[in-house]
């Protein structure tokens, strides 16, 4: 089988995101990236789908993904195939497992849907080996991090080699000096952790050869759905007395403090292209005006224990929405737990992505233009958008992934309404591997 050609899609909103509509909710994390008010330069979107295609079959066999190179060394990319919603619909299982292939079905449309992700991640290698690509990497074989993978492409992905692939606990970057595919790689080369037994062959790949270097072990996709709307007069109610809301976390101090908070390896600057919505306290006034101030010295005994975030309108709890649309680095400080004030944070933080996506870092989604079925006139397009859009509730849905065994981060999760979903790893796929293999399926 052979690669279909894959395709640049500089507006992705307008060109690719009607058709994500209609695979949610699998295509979420794309289509929040795509929405995503910090959309790099740098980054691309390339799709098996032309940028011009307005009709489009609902069964139609595509993938798109999105990468973002100058994100390294953290994830850099999101790939959705059509696959994901397929199985789905096949087999009604939430995490890709199959059920007795009838007629070869199923073993066809995995064929269809590994040319079409080969297809755009050979697109992915191009583009970082060009001189038009602007980031400075490591090496040009630099490995590609690909975040929250549905488990249903990682064999896929993994060909032939997906029985010798072992899960590590996580997939991490570190300075190693070894050889991949039996080329010394040059001193310094990052590659995601792999255990030495399950290293890549050093023989001439096939069409059906492997380009996963590494997979993190599973972790399961929350689904959230937004709360029910609230009035102004009772958002504040959500807070004890001494607390307010605030979505100002650009500070330097305040993203220096949820850097220093959060167990995941965080930068100041990443945190700083994230909207969220954040807790500030007012140790001494329980209806504190935003700009009244006090000094620390005034702190009555019964006042949290002191840190920097109990200083008059310290912040004290805080939740960012990544760039992919999950929740991401919750924290409530020490001496403020146990108020309800996690939760308070997501709701307004989930209200906020349905009613003012703007305040926390995402474009609205394009109502305008091509509609996501084809034909009809303008003003008939615009409507199926929206009505699609009411239809799977695009509006304000976010998700979260939670390590299977942290069973108190599903706790957070379904207490603000989660659902479980399907499962989800870190993939470190190597690109040289991806053209190696295009080539092989193209000869």
């Amino acid at each position: 089988m052979h690669l279909p050609p894959s395709h640049h899609h500089p507006d992705p909103l307008k060109s690719l995101a009607p058709h994500l509509l209609l695979h949610l909710p699998y295509s979420l994390p794309l289509l929040r990236i795509i929405q995503h008010t910090a959309f790099n330069p740098d980054a691309r979107i390339f799709s098996t789908l032309k940028p011009d295609d307005n009709n489009v079959d609902p069964q139609q066999a595509w993938a798109a993904v999105y990468v973002e190179r100058s994100r390294f060394p953290e994830k850099e990319s999101w790939l959705f195939s059509t696959f994901e919603s397929w199985v789905k619909r096949r087999t009604g299982g939430s995490d890709g497992s199959t059920d007795l292939d009838v007629n070869g079905e199923i073993g066809r449309r995995e064929a269809e849907a590994r040319v079409h992700t080969l297809s755009v991640l050979n697109d992915v290698a191009i583009h970082s080996s060009s001189s038009s690509h602007t980031v400075t990497l490591p090496t040009p074989n630099t490995p590609l991090i690909l975040g929250t993978l549905n488990d249903a492409l990682l064999p896929l992905l993994a060909g032939s080699d997906f029985p010798t692939l072992k899960p590590v606990e996580v997939l991490t970057r570190e300075i190693v000096n070894v050889a991949v595919d039996g080329r010394p790689a040059q001193e310094g080369t990052l590659l995601p952790l792999r255990p030495s037994s399950s290293s890549p062959t050093t023989n001439a790949i096939d069409a059906n050869g492997g380009v996963i270097l590494g997979y993190c072990k599973p972790v399961r996709k929350f689904l959230i759905p937004p709360p029910a709307p609230s009035t102004p007069s009772t958002t504040p109610s959500l807070l004890p007395a001494g607390y307010t809301f605030t979505t100002t976390l650009h500070q330097q101090s305040d993203l220096a403090l949820a850097v220093s908070r959060s167990e995941i390896p965080r930068t100041v600057a990443g945190l700083g292209k994230l909207g969220g919505v954040g807790v500030r306290f007012h140790p001494l006034h329980p209806n504190p005006h935003p700009h009244h101030h006090a000094t620390s010295s005034q702190h009555p005994p019964s006042s949290p224990p002191h840190t920097p975030a109990a200083e008059e309108g310290g912040l004290v709890a805080w939740l960012f929405l990544s760039p992919d649309g999950s929740l991401q680095s919750l924290h409530v400080e020490p001496g403020h737990r146990g108020k309800g004030i996690a939760k308070a944070v997501c709701r307004v933080l989930m209200e906020r992505l349905r009613e003012v996506p703007e305040e926390v870092g995402m474009r609205r989604l394009e109502t305008s233009g091509r509609g996501m079925m084809g034909g009809g006139s303008a003003e008939d397009e615009d409507e199926g958008i929206a009505a699609r859009m009411k239809e799977v509730g695009a509006e304000g849905w976010a998700h979260s992934d939670v390590l299977e065994h942290n069973a108190d981060g599903a706790g957070v999760a379904r207490g603000i309404g989660g659902k479980a979903g399907w499962r989800v790893r870190w993939v470190g796929v190597d690109l040289e591997r991806v053209r190696r293999v295009c080539a092989s399926l193209n000869a």
